[in-house]
């Protein structure tokens, strides 16, 4: 039993030791020169791991997986965010009660009637120019079924 358990941990050693070495030699590419890798916003890990290896950055897409979760478990154990803006800010009660207000008084009318705008006639102007659409569309559907109705026609004013 004990020497099952020996080269399971060697095993898991020579695992690690390949990683590490996967995750800190540069690759071809990088060895040439600095490369660019554009990442989009929330990708999250597995999307930028995708796209370092396509783009030749990283030897190995699990490597730079297990260097990533490395990092996190130690920023945890450490007890510090990585990046402390994007946590939620903690107040006590006398700071959360110094950002409330009195509610507005109440008016006896609640209804409230609408006033005078522009935005009927815009309204109007927008039926109008819809309308004139319509209309334009309408003339060119009827001139292209017109065409394709007398093909002879058409091809007779092509020659011409």
């Amino acid at each position: 039993m004990v020497m099952r358990l020996r080269w399971l941990v060697v095993l898991a050693l020579l695992g690690s030791a390949t990683l590490a070495w996967l995750a800190l030699t540069p690759s071809a590419a990088l060895r040439e020169g600095p490369l660019i890798v554009f990442v989009p916003p929330h990708e999250g890990i597995l999307g930028i791991a995708a796209r370092l290896g396509e783009a030749d950055v990283v030897r190995s897409r699990l490597a730079f997986l297990a260097t990533a979760v490395v990092r996190g478990v130690l920023v945890a154990r450490q007890g510090v965010t990585a990046r402390p803006e994007d946590e939620v800010r903690r107040m006590s009660s006398a700071e959360l009660a110094g950002f409330a207000r009195p509610p507005g008084p109440i008016s006896q009318n609640i209804q409230h009637f609408g006033q005078t705008s522009d935005a009927r006639w815009c309204w109007a102007l927008v039926l109008v120019l819809l309308t004139v659409e319509v209309a334009a569309r309408r003339k060119r559907i009827a001139a292209v079924g017109e065409s394709r109705a007398r093909p002879e026609r058409s091809r007779g004013a092509d020659a011409a």
